[in-house]
């Protein structure tokens, strides 16, 4: 396919029309394709031959290495930086192989290897950074939302053409506000990991008084990510004053109950780093990540489903806020994830009250008090509104209730921005 590309390119001149056929080209005016290529180019066509982008990139750029030659270092560095910060964006780092780039550029990276390696792991990143690691279609059908996700020729292209490598792979990065928060978020949370091979605490509840080797630990783990408790008042089994002043503002920074005791789930939190919450900004950043190529600095409406909350923001400032229902966690009722543009707006849509709500919790109420939930219609089968004084709802029960409670008033408008 890469020999095909080129010599495809080859005939084509600058300046035609994009329907102009080659038979018009005068023979004498066409470039001779060309035929013969390197041992390196020909490893390096055939190595990339499975990976589009690659081949697309590499085909029309005439097998011409971008990470090693006279350039090539400029842009290991760039690269080797650019996926340094995967923690910071919740990714997994060994996904893009930092060792193995660390020791093919300490190697002087002039090998073909090299080559292959860093392009890898530049489509990759860039995919993953880009657009995200997941597909939103295959993480759940239910969700719609449309990522426009660069093509990596075009992204390798302009890596290989812009003067600043390094400052070409931070543009990649999602710039929204929400994002850059996102990070800040998990950041302080990787803050509150102990380095691999500090010793745990022990369980129980140590508190002011509490002595044993477990308060030793405990005093090692606060210190190993920055809560130092400084020299012990008598020992360094014991729990004194300093240390429990110590657990309290870890407590405080770990979103637990700062009390400086340190019971079952301050123990257990120290332990373990990670908390669950974790998870969720893990997930924030990659949907964030599907919204990179949007406009977000338009006016648009943001509905937060775990928050239950809608806001209207123009220009990254919000103008409008208010709540919002959310269906159930399950197939059926959950609310469904998707981004669209709105075309219309129904004002004061058609409902109804599902029946068991409305025999079990309304008809009581509305036979004590006809006037009750004065929001809700009470409504016929044919869905006409039925005036109150006209219903005797002491003749009714559960079974035979033959009146539907909802909102019957319907208003569509356009949705003018």
């Amino acid at each position: 396919m890469i020999l095909a590309s080129l010599a495809m390119a080859a005939f084509t001149l600058p300046g035609l029309a994009p329907a102009q056929g080659i038979e018009t080209v005068p023979v004498a005016a066409a470039p001779a394709p060309r035929l013969v290529f390197s041992e390196s180019e020909m490893a390096l066509a055939r190595a990339v031959a499975r990976q589009p982008g690659l081949a697309e990139f590499y085909g029309t750029n005439s097998l011409r290495p971008v990470f090693t030659g006279p350039e090539g270092q400029s842009r290991r560095a760039a690269l080797i930086k650019a996926v340094a910060r995967a923690p910071e964006h919740g990714l997994p780092p060994a996904r893009y192989e930092p060792l193995r780039l660390h020791e093919l550029d300490g190697q002087g990276g002039t090998s073909a290897e090299t080559e292959l390696a860093f392009a890898r792991v530049f489509a990759r990143w860039s995919h993953d950074v880009g657009g995200g690691i997941l597909d939103p279609k295959r993480v759940d059908p239910t969700i719609k939302r449309e990522v426009l996700r660069p093509e990596t020729a075009d992204l390798l292209k302009d890596f290989a053409q812009s003067p600043d490598p390094e400052a070409m792979l931070v543009a990649l990065e999602p710039q929204d506000a929400r994002y850059k928060a996102l990070q800040k978020a998990l950041g302080a949370k990787a803050e509150l990991i102990a380095p691999p091979g500090t010793p745990e605490v022990a369980e129980g509840v140590w508190k002011l008084g509490t002595t044993g080797e477990a308060v030793a630990a405990l005093r090692v783990r606060l210190a190993s990510i920055g809560f130092d408790a400084g020299a012990p008042e008598t020992a360094a089994t014991v729990f004194d004053a300093p240390l429990a002043a110590q657990v309290a503002l870890y407590q405080e920074r770990a979103g637990l109950p700062a009390d400086g005791v340190a019971g079952p789930r301050t123990v257990a939190r120290l332990n373990k780093g990670a908390s669950a919450g974790d998870h969720g900004v893990l997930i924030a950043l990659e949907r964030m990540r599907w919204m990179v190529g949007h406009d977000l600095q338009a006016r648009n409406v943001w509905v937060n489903l775990p928050e239950y909350n809608a806001r209207i923001m123009e220009g990254g400032v919000e103008v409008f806020q208010t709540r919002t229902v959310i269906g159930k966690s399950n197939e059926d009722f959950r609310t469904p994830e998707f981004s669209d543009e709105m075309e219309y707006l129904v004002v004061n849509p058609r409902w109804n009250v599902p029946r068991s709500i409305t025999v079990k919790e309304y008809l009581p109420r509305l036979q004590s008090n006809r006037n009750a939930v004065s929001h809700i219609d009470v409504v016929d089968g044919n869905g006409n509104v039925i005036a109150r004084d006209r219903i005797d709802f002491s003749k009714y029960n559960a079974s035979n209730f033959p009146i539907a409670c909802g909102k019957n008033p319907v208003t569509t408008m356009p949705w003018v921005w």
